[in-house]
């Protein structure tokens, strides 16, 4: 016998096969149930609503407006110390003193700026001065190069002028006296030996006086040989030696003098590179001073807005972060955001969405939010998020992008860092229809329910589950308003 008769007899028999259903009815249910006293089916009837499909979130209050609070010295670079600060949740009005900072080590440092300041001042001068002796012996040293050479071209252009040519005229001169001298002696000896044949002195006093006579003759032919190669020498080898050494003394000089040229520009160069240097790490020190200087206004703080005071940045108060909370004598880090002051009416709540979660969404989506600590409240907001994931979860299973709502309400009473639960309404309709889970069997495309038709028949419908909420299915298919759906499978 198959189902399908057993199901056409009537009320009578399909109340024995699903009399099993009422020990398994989840009273919990919420819909509108007929049952009659006569052993009718558990059912509903078929309503249409309002549905939503949300995403739920753990998340927590930030500033929404605020302005940061930046310490970013210009030189300064070491961390400050507070003094005095305000406590976090404190209003402060527009200049009001949010902390003070110890002076102490900014104070040492501008100490010690200055002293680097008047070292590099000394430098720069005593550089300066030091240029100038230099380059006053430099010019001195190149004079004196330049006066060598000079000197060197006069005695060689002398010497080849002058020198040379008195030379050879005192050589002819030498000469002519010497062969007048030897004319002389000759004819002195021929009237020597003339005179003394023709006289009556005793032969052995001509004798003497003529062989005087000859040997000063011969002797001064001797020296007349000795004077020209004496002559010959000094010009083929001793004039033209000095000739040589005096061409090798002015290229010497000329080589000196070239050499003290490029070392002074070398030298120039370089003492120029070093004043320019000198000069540089003066300025720099002058610098460095004046901007120490001014980096004392960042040891008071003052409130750029009337408001309420925040410690840390609005990412410390996101879901696993601990924001600071700043104390006499703390530390705080330059160049990050230390407070905000902030509208305590206009707060945002942040949360996480998961990658999985990412292609549902959409900005602008509808978020509604309640409070951890007064559930029953709600505030409406809207949605935005990140198109790129938080650094914070390379680690995870999947990446994780920051996500905030904006509120569209007022939030005075509650203060940033308070823990609310976030719901993403991720799809909404009106006029859905909106089954209970046990009235669904089945899964996916087999996905089915049970009509209770009027004739007390069951008839199987196949639908399509196209989202669900806590206890509740929105379904797809051939069901309307009114009709009555098994809340158990018929046996």
């Amino acid at each position: 016998m198959s189902n399908k008769e057993v199901w056409g007899r009537g009320p009578l028999v399909c109340g024995l096969l699903l009399v099993g259903c009422l020990l398994t009815f989840n009273l919990g249910v919420p819909a509108q149930e007929e049952s009659t006293t006569d052993g009718s089916v558990p059912h509903l009837l078929v309503e249409t609503k309002r549905f939503e499909r949300t995403l739920e979130r753990s998340g927590t209050l930030v500033p929404g407006q605020f302005e940061p609070i930046i310490l970013i010295p210009e030189a300064y670079a070491k961390g400050f110390t507070v003094e005095r600060v305000l406590p976090h949740g404190t209003p402060v009005n527009e200049g009001d003193i949010i902390v003070r900072f110890d002076p102490g080590p900014l104070t040492e440092q501008i100490q010690r700026a200055k002293m680097d300041a008047e070292s590099a001042s000394i430098r720069h001068r005593n550089g300066m001065e030091q240029a100038e002796v230099d380059q006053v012996m430099e010019a001195a040293s190149r004079e004196e190069a330049e006066n060598q050479l000079l000197g060197a071209k006069k005695d060689l252009e002398g010497w080849e002028k002058y020198e040379l040519d008195f030379s050879q005229r005192q050589r002819v001169l030498s000469d002519q006296a010497y062969k007048n001298m030897i004319d002389d002696q000759k004819d002195e000896l021929s009237q020597l030996e003339a005179m003394y044949r023709d006289d009556e002195l005793v032969d052995a006093t001509e004798e003497l006086v003529l062989k005087r006579s000859r040997r000063s003759l011969a002797q001064a032919h001797a020296n007349q040989r000795l004077r020209l190669d004496r002559q010959r020498y000094s010009v083929e080898y001793g004039e033209s030696e000095a000739t040589k050494a005096k061409r090798r003394t002015v290229l010497s000089r000329e080589l000196a003098l070239r050499k003290v040229e490029r070392s002074q520009r070398l030298t120039a160069r370089s003492r120029k590179d070093s004043l320019a240097r000198a000069e540089d790490s003066y300025k720099k020190a002058q610098e460095q001073v004046e901007k120490l200087e001014k980096d004392r206004a960042l040891l008071t703080v003052h409130a750029s807005r009337s408001g309420v005071l925040y410690h840390g940045d609005p990412q410390d108060y996101r879901p696993g972060k601990v924001a600071p909370r700043y104390k006499k004598w703390s530390s705080v880090p330059l160049r990050k955001i230390l407070f905000t002051v902030g509208d305590p009416s206009q707060l945002q709540v942040a949360f996480d969405i998961q990658e999985s979660e990412i292609a549902a969404l959409r900005p602008q989506l509808a978020v509604r939010v309640s409070p951890v600590s007064a559930p029953t409240a709600s505030i409406l907001g809207t949605l935005s998020y990140e198109t790129f994931p938080s650094p914070d979860s390379s680690q995870g299973a999947e990446n994780k992008y920051q996500a905030w709502a904006t509120l569209t309400k007022s939030t005075v009473g509650y203060l940033p860092g308070m823990r609310v639960k976030a719901e993403v309404v991720v799809e909404e309709f009106e006029n859905a229809v909106v089954l209970p889970r046990n009235a669904i069997f089945g899964g996916g495309e087999e996905s089915h329910c049970f009509l209770l038709l009027t004739t007390g028949e069951c008839k199987r419908v196949n639908v399509k589950v196209c989202g669900s909420k806590d206890n509740e299915v929105r379904v797809e298919g051939p069901i309307t308003a009114g009709q009555k759906v098994l809340l158990c499978k018929p046996q």
